[in-house]
């Protein structure tokens, strides 16, 4: 198995946000995904929010550090593009079944095979849309 550089974070809201800084603070290449530039434009905001929440939380913080990973994260609001290079999708759009199956079946389409897919449901059950990725064998849930 190779090592997981690459991570695509679909959906920039609440959760996705924290996923996407959890992931850079980490080391990770992060892409976050969302279907409005809007919604990507308020990122910088939240990453001023979360790091006085690092710097009081996090035994490990630096403002170097923190910094670093919000060096790492990019935005983008095409899927193809954004899930093209990633090791690992995460999903955090809306609980909405429809809404889901469409989301997977586009990242289906345009991510590599090695990819792990991994949703942050918490209401809908993975199965359910599992099978609109195409690869329902790499797709698990995350929470």
């Amino acid at each position: 198995m190779s090592e997981i550089q690459n991570v695509t974070v679909l959906g920039a809201g609440v959760l996705g946000s924290q996923i996407v800084m959890q992931a850079a603070y980490a080391g990770k290449n992060v892409v976050a995904y969302d279907i409005k530039q809007e919604f990507l434009d308020k990122l910088p905001a939240r990453w001023e929010w979360m790091r006085g929440h690092y710097a009081k939380d996090l035994s490990d913080f630096t403002a170097e550090k923190f910094d670093d990973a919000v060096g790492r994260i990019t935005t983008s609001t095409d899927i193809a593009e954004a899930v093209g290079d990633a090791d690992v999708v995460i999903e955090a759009v809306p609980e909405n079944l429809d809404l889901k199956k469409e989301v997977w079946g586009n990242v289906g389409k345009a991510v590599k095979d090695s990819a792990i897919l991994l949703t942050n449901s918490s209401s809908l059950r993975p199965s359910d849309f599992a099978d609109a990725t195409g690869r329902a064998d790499r797709f698990l849930a995350l929470h």
